[in-house]
């Protein structure tokens, strides 16, 4: 091989006793990527020859070279034709060049003709490129292939281009760019190859190089791996538990919130995959509890998968008074049916089951629950969803009041009928005046009309028998002052009138 010098215009080439003028070059209709049992690179050019052909002996024909042997440029190809061994004869209009890389890179070409001895060759054609298409730019969030190649070089006019999948199928056609984007889909295999049409003889055709795609299947989480398995509601905060699937390809998964069911959720919480298959969420809730879901995100931030929506399983207390407590909640599987377990703590003891039951709404009384003498009452409720995940509410607790019953008179003349003024309270004893309380702190104070105190004790079974160290009390009105603490620390007072009467 030897490099060929473009300079070189016009020479008189003589044969015989006749005069030639230079010969013409040949016309390349279109260099195509040809790939053969040993070279998926290997490239065919078609070409004619020049009018007024018949003296030419035959064609050279040349390839751009920039390698670790060669300096860029334009080197002869080595032509391997035993018939013809100066050229490639005139009679054929193909060739083969096994030795270019047209899978690599665009392969670039021109030809010359020439009369006689193959160094007498005349201006050289202009130069073809064959198209190369790049590799596939696989884009996951659009589900699309780009397509991007080398325009052909040579035509003396614009060409267009032909998208066909591998088996030559027509995908798009007349594109004027030389990109292309196919939308796709997950888990398929696709092979492209570019077909050039100049656009003034369509008859010129090239085609490009081939590239192959296998789309991947993205794995979304299995619904059956994937759900909030518990909440639970403190009053202030909600903690969810959720089982994720750890196989599929997702990038994370996120808390949504909501403030109503039909509202739009805004995620608020982001975690990122890992190795395990529960995540833990906590979100605040310091106005109204909200609306939760767990959104499985895909790799471009969509939203892949979504859990049911839940919310906080709130227990509120409806009415209260001496006798019981009413309660009410809402439903915390908002998508599903589920079911509830009330359990209760009397006074600080260990929590018990009180309740099952479907409603939303129950009533209990405090002395069935708790006794007679039991004061605080502090309840919680758990929603079980049909495939049993579980939904924790706030524990509500309810102090119930003492009721306190004191006469407003009695008759201290020792007939063994109301002759004491209490007790106000004693264990065991149901005539205590303290009901639904246990007494542990107590003093009473009995005043005359003048304002003196006549009577006074600490002991809250101590009874005051209408007397003064010992004399009965003259009949009439008399004040009472009661202070007293329960078991439960809470402290109560009353005060009022009490008639002494000798009947």
């Amino acid at each position: 091989m030897r490099k060929i010098f473009l300079h070189i215009l016009f020479n008189l080439i003589i044969v015989g006793n006749c005069v030639f003028a230079q010969p013409d070059p040949p016309v390349i209709l279109s260099i195509t990527v040809e790939p053969s049992q040993t070279n998926s690179g290997a490239v065919k050019l078609g070409f004619i020859p020049p009018e007024n052909s018949e003296n030419i002996t035959g064609y050279i024909i040349y390839r751009y070279v920039d390698d670790e042997n060669h300096s860029p440029g334009f080197y002869t190809l080595p032509i391997d034709n035993p018939n013809n061994p100066t050229g490639i004869p005139i009679t054929e209009y193909t060739y083969i060049d096994n030795t270019a890389h047209a899978d690599q890179h665009s392969e670039s070409y021109y030809m010359a003709s020439y009369y006689g001895e193959k160094d007498n060759y005349g201006l050289p054609c202009a130069v073809n490129s064959t198209m190369f298409l790049h590799n596939i730019v696989f884009d996951t969030c659009t589900m699309t292939n780009k397509l991007i190649w080398n325009s052909y070089r040579g035509w003396n006019a614009d060409a267009y281009y032909n998208i066909l999948d591998g088996n030559g199928n027509i995908i798009a056609s007349g594109v004027r760019d030389t990109f292309y984007v196919h939308d796709i889909m997950q888990g398929q295999d696709y092979e492209y190859q570019v077909k050039g049409i100049n656009s003034q003889h369509p008859s010129f055709k090239s085609l490009s190089n081939k590239v192959s795609i296998k789309i991947p299947e993205f794995k979304k989480p299995d619904e059956l791996l994937f759900y909030i398995n518990k909440i639970e509601f403190n009053g202030s905060s909600v903690s969810l538990t959720v089982n994720v699937d750890v196989s599929a390809d997702v990038k994370a998964y996120a808390l949504a919130v909501s403030n109503s069911l039909n509202s739009t959720f805004t995620r608020v919480d982001i975690k990122n995959t890992g190795t395990s298959s529960i995540m833990e969420f906590t979100h605040s809730e310091p106005n109204q509890p909200k609306f939760y879901r767990i959104d499985a995100v895909g790799f471009c931030d969509d939203t892949v998968l979504t859990t049911q929506v839940v919310r906080p399983l709130v227990l509120k207390v409806k009415s209260s008074d001496e006798e019981g407590v009413a309660l009410n909640w809402n439903k915390s599987f908002v998508e599903s049916d589920e079911s509830y377990i009330i359990t209760v703590s009397v006074d600080g003891g260990n929590p018990r089951v009180i309740d099952n039951t479907t409603d939303l709404s129950s009533s209990y009384n405090f002395t069935e629950i708790g006794g007679d003498a039991s004061e605080v009452f502090c309840f919680t409720n758990t929603a079980t969803e049909i495939s049993n995940k579980k939904s924790v509410s706030n524990s509500v607790c309810v102090t119930r009041i003492p009721k306190i019953e004191v006469p407003n008179a009695f008759t201290p003349n020792s007939d063994g009928l109301n002759d004491y003024f209490g007790p106000f309270w004693e264990e065991g004893n149901p005539d205590s005046y303290i009901k639904n309380a246990k007494v542990v702190e107590f003093k009473m104070f009995i005043y005359n009309k003048y304002g003196n105190v006549i009577f006074s004790t600490d002991k809250s079974y101590m009874r005051w028998a209408g007397d003064i160290n010992g004399n009965y009390v003259s009949e009439g009105g008399y004040l009472y002052y009661v202070w007293f603490k329960t078991s439960q620390g809470k402290t109560y007072e009353k005060s009022g009138g009490i008639n002494v009467i000798y009947p």
